[in-house]
């Protein structure tokens, strides 16, 4: 029998597959375990990754959270806020209950009679009259309105003196609008000497006797009003029906805001409706977005007069259109006139494709 070192050699042999019995045990089992992931790279958690397309998120469209808000602290993500008046319009909240005015990042108000007569919750429950010191849309029976004016009754078009009684119940009747007529107690003794006396004239431009009531008859009325030259008109102002409103020409061009209601525009909730108005021909704004018209197609953008003018004939996925080939500002009339004839981050700029 061989030795090794005097011992015999199946000695040294036996030793040797123990070994390599113990190290195959120590680190061949290894395979089987599952592998340590690799490592992220730096930030990749990081919330400020990516800020959030507030606009498109459901918050935007049921409570108005549709602005970025930002943040000094690195340790909160970014997160959505009550922006502007524009972000309560486009909201549910608007729709539905009336609240269409912003009254901080976090919430949406009420701030007028023809906002709560225009929501949903006029019509299902009567809810149809602003009320200032709850900021909200209250029934007619208790509102302001009612006790001053004989607006008691609930309608489609908002608070009303539907009858007689509701009128000599008010304050109204005491200074002579004892009948109810239209939906409005009148007073057919009124001559427009006493409307041009009243606070209604410089204050709301109501200065002509109609049909037994102050009336705003002419834009000159309005655009002389406290009213109108208030900053929250946020522009002229004109007569109709009886009242002054918001000259909605520039918003009915702009988002399909052709209706005014007080201090309002609104746009039509409808895809028909936004394809009637002047931001479908201009702009491609044919469909119905969030209480604002809005491109939606690549159709709507080609037939619009901003793909003819500027290039701008694709849809860009979201709510606008774009210039996004060279070919588009080709044929633009833009790059006739101007030289504009390279499309470049969604227009059209100056120079010519070789």
């Amino acid at each position: 029998m061989f030795s090794v070192s005097g011992a015999p050699y199946h000695l040294v042999a036996q030793r040797l597959l123990w070994v390599i019995v113990i190290l195959s045990a120590a680190t061949g089992c290894k395979k089987d375990e599952p592998q340590t992931p690799a490592a992220k790279p730096p930030f990749a958690n990081s919330p400020f990754k990516r800020a959030p397309r507030c606009e498109l998120q459901e918050k935007c469209k049921t409570h108005g959270f549709c602005t970025a808000a930002t943040t000094a602290s690195i340790s909160l993500a970014p997160r959505c806020k009550v922006g502007s008046d524009g972000d309560c319009q486009r909201s549910h909240l608007c729709r539905d209950l009336g609240l269409c005015k912003r009254k901080s990042n976090q919430a949406c108000r009420a701030h007028s009679n023809l906002a709560c007569a225009a929501a949903a919750i006029c019509q299902q429950k009567g809810h149809c009259a602003f009320d200032p010191k709850t900021i909200s849309c209250i029934g007619c029976a208790g509102s302001e309105g009612c006790k001053i004016e004989g607006r008691c009754t609930p309608s489609k078009t908002g608070c009303i003196a539907a009858t007689d009684k509701d009128c000599a119940a008010s304050k109204a009747c005491k200074r002579g609008y004892c009948r109810a007529k239209s939906g409005f107690c009148i007073n057919p003794k009124l001559t427009t000497q006493t409307c041009k006396e009243a606070k209604a004239c410089p204050e709301k431009g109501r200065c002509t006797a109609i049909e037994g009531r102050c009336q705003a008859k002419s834009d000159e009325d309005c655009r002389a009003s406290l009213a109108c030259r208030s900053l929250r008109w946020n522009g002229p102002c004109l007569a109709q029906n009886g009242i002054c409103v918001r000259d909605c020409s520039k918003p009915c061009r702009r988002y399909g805001g052709c209706r005014p209601e007080g201090t309002l525009c609104k746009a039509p909730s409808t895809d028909a409706g936004c394809a009637t108005t002047p931001a479908c021909r201009l702009h491609g704004y044919c469909a119905a977005r969030q209480a604002l018209c809005r491109a939606a197609t690549n159709l709507h953008c080609k037939e619009s007069e901003d793909c003819k003018k500027f290039g701008k004939c694709s849809f860009d996925g979201k709510e606008y259109c774009q210039a996004k080939t060279h070919e588009e500002c080709a044929k633009s009339e833009s790059c006739v006139k101007d030289g504009r004839c390279l499309a470049d981050r969604g227009i059209c700029i100056r120079g010519k494709s070789r």
